[in-house]
């Protein structure tokens, strides 16, 4: 930081205020004894050069190619009254449930977070699970027994917060933990490797 009592070494505008005093434009008035004119004032008062010929105009930038988008990931969907939910990959079919039986090697409790937290801190995990190369997850969305209305608000989404955005490329399959696990309150994810 800049002590107070140390004069600055460079003025840029002392140099454009002297060249104000010395050539003030006609039909302006120039600026009272004291007075400093505004950046705006003083660039309009300076000679405009003009270009010469030997200038050369920058050619527009070419559009990017265009990167091939990764195929969207279809899921199949299947939910049920009771808050059950259960989906999977298309192209990875019904055999990968079988890795749902395995123990979650990480666990996201959401419960008690608002739906954008809550999607974000999701979409976070899941990146950095399978980054990680973790197969299997945990997810906590709670059931809904101190939400307004008895429901779980998280759970209504948690399915297509999983089959949507930065988690849809990542997600092989989910379906509602076993009772041990949380039951309807928690969804056990299963990743794809990387």
């Amino acid at each position: 930081m800049r002590n107070r009592r140390t004069p600055l070494r460079h003025r840029p505008l002392d140099t454009l205020r002297s060249k104000l005093a010395a050539t003030p434009n006609q039909g302006d008035r120039a600026p009272a004894r004291g007075e400093q004119p505004s950046f705006s004032e003083a660039m309009a008062r300076q000679p405009v050069a003009r270009l010469s010929h030997a200038s050369v105009r920058i050619p527009p930038s070419r559009p990017a190619p265009e990167v091939a988008a990764a195929p969207r990931a279809e899921f199949v969907l299947d939910e049920d009254a009771g808050g059950w939910v259960r989906g999977y990959r298309k192209d990875a079919g019904v055999r990968v449930f079988a890795r749902t039986r395995a123990t979650p090697q990480a666990t996201l409790d959401l419960h008690r977070l608002t739906r954008p937290v809550a999607r974000r801190r999701l979409g976070a995990f899941i990146t950095a699970q399978a980054a990680r190369g973790v197969s299997s997850v945990l997810v906590v969305v709670g059931k809904g027994h101190h939400s307004r209305g008895g429901e779980g608000v998280l759970r209504a989404e948690i399915a297509v917060w999983l089959t949507t955005g930065t988690c849809a490329g990542l997600v092989l399959a989910f379906e509602s933990a076993p009772e041990a696990l949380g039951g309807s309150g928690a969804v056990l994810v299963v990743l794809s490797r990387r």
